[in-house]
């Protein structure tokens, strides 16, 4: 009996050092089979710790000498010590297997995120470029309109020159006069209209303050007059330079007066129309306000105006992307642009551009 008691205590004590020897190998393949590596070592070390526990209690169950149950306690204890060990390095490789999947995971969502990143930037430029040529396109009438008048002056002076040729000296003096000046005044439209249609990327350069406005204005002046609509520029005195993209700027000023006098032309001609264009600065801030008489924006479209396509033309009127596109060149001057009811019934449109980020 003594003898298979040992036996048994041997075999038990070997059964239990091949699993913990296996287990061992296996977490050596850890770096290899990543997880499922881990969880096999973990399986043959609970193998090996099960057998040894099971040879202890046979061993003090069958009543087996001191010396055995002690040989079977001992491989218990020595057992459960290696296979521990085994467990935990199994285990420390899971958790490093799990660390590289993680790391790995987060590096693909990193490039996904940036791709859609810059999907986004490449949509918003798209964007604001459409927002631009509409709002040039919803100006044309206007700009064609101011063309006309110094147009027609070129043209009938010079036929006037050419098929009058006994016209005094002081009097042909003063019509070649009066055609460079509606020349001059064309070239200045000619150069507005460039200014906004450039597709250069943003650039600043240090202007008048006052500069934007009255260049928007230039480009619709005579529009506005012809539509009985008035126009009161209130600036300033003493502005300071300011380091803006000048094109830009003219833009979304021209697109708020445009949206001004659109409002006011839906209103009847027997009522007082007017655009107030302000230009004031602080220690903080340059202000460019474009106010008007008009109806106002409904309530429903208060919360979203500066959204791309949101409009309160009626149906073929416009594309909405004016407000949008004042709204991101304000941005892009790091300024923001905000409205409000008018005291007068219409419309306050304000941007304010920060004088810090303008500097020199």
């Amino acid at each position: 009996m003594m003898i298979v008691l040992s036996s048994f205590s041997l075999l038990v004590a070997a059964t239990a050092l091949y699993c913990a020897r296996r287990a061992a190998r296996i977490s050596a393949t850890l770096g290899d089979n990543g997880a499922s590596s881990g969880w096999g070592a973990v399986r043959w070390a609970s193998i090996g710790l099960a057998v040894a526990l099971a040879g202890a209690l046979v061993s003090v169950a069958l009543g087996a000498a001191s010396w055995t149950v002690l040989a079977g306690i001992c491989t218990f204890g020595v057992g459960g010590l290696s296979i521990t060990l085994v467990a935990c390095r199994a285990v420390t490789g899971i958790l490093e297997h799990a660390h590289q999947v993680t790391k790995l995971e987060t590096q693909r969502r990193h490039q996904e995120l940036m791709e859609i990143y810059r999907k986004t930037i490449e949509s918003e430029a798209t964007l604001a470029k459409n927002a631009r040529l509409s709002a040039l396109g919803d100006l044309v009438g206007g700009i064609a309109h101011e063309m006309n008048q110094p147009l027609t002056t070129v043209l009938g002076l010079s036929s006037l020159l050419r098929d009058v040729p006994t016209i005094e000296a002081a009097m042909r003096l003063r019509y070649l006069e009066e055609i460079e000046v509606a020349g001059g005044r064309l070239a200045k439209v000619i150069a507005n209209i460039r200014s906004m249609c450039n597709d250069a990327p943003f650039a600043t350069s240090m202007v008048d303050a006052e500069s934007p406005v009255t260049m928007a204005l230039e480009l619709v002046e005579q529009r506005m007059r012809s539509r009985q609509i008035s126009v009161r520029a209130c600036i300033q005195d003493d502005l300071p330079q300011v380091k803006v993209d000048p094109g830009r700027m003219q833009l979304a000023l021209l697109n708020l007066i445009t949206n001004a006098r659109e409002a006011l032309e839906r209103l009847p001609t027997a009522r007082e129309r007017q655009v107030t264009v302000r230009v004031d600065s602080d220690d903080r801030k340059i202000s460019y306000v474009v106010e008007d008489n008009g109806p106002g924006i409904p309530d429903d479209l208060a919360e979203q105006i500066f959204e791309p396509f949101i409009t309160t033309k009626p149906a073929g009127g416009g594309a909405g992307l004016g407000l949008a596109l004042a709204s991101e060149i304000a941005r892009q001057h790091e300024g923001r642009l905000t409205w409000e009811p008018s005291t007068r019934g219409g419309c306050r449109f304000s941007m304010h551009i920060p004088l810090e980020k303008m500097a020199a």
